[in-house]
C-alpha cells in the first residue's frame, strides 16, 4: 500500500507507477532550476531600478 504523501506527489506530477525515483527527482530538479533562473533574471533586471535605503543620505560615507 502506498503512503498518502506518495499518492499526492504522483498526482501532483501526473506520474505513472513505472516511473523511477530518478525520473521524479530529475523532473523536480529541472523545475527548481527553471524557477531559480527566472528569479535570478527578474532580480538582475529590476534590482538596479529599485532605490536602496541608503541612496541620497549624506550621513553615510
Amino acid at each position: 500500500m502506498m503512503p498518502d504523501c506518495e499518492k499526492f506527489r504522483r498526482a501532483l506530477w501526473g506520474l505513472k507507477n513505472n516511473q523511477t525515483r530518478k525520473e521524479r527527482f530529475f523532473r523536480w530538479f529541472l523545475t527548481f532550476v527553471a524557477i531559480e533562473s527566472n528569479l535570478d533574471a527578474f532580480a538582475w533586471h529590476w534590482l538596479p531600478l529599485i532605490p536602496s535605503p541608503q541612496a541620497g543620505r549624506g550621513d553615510k560615507a
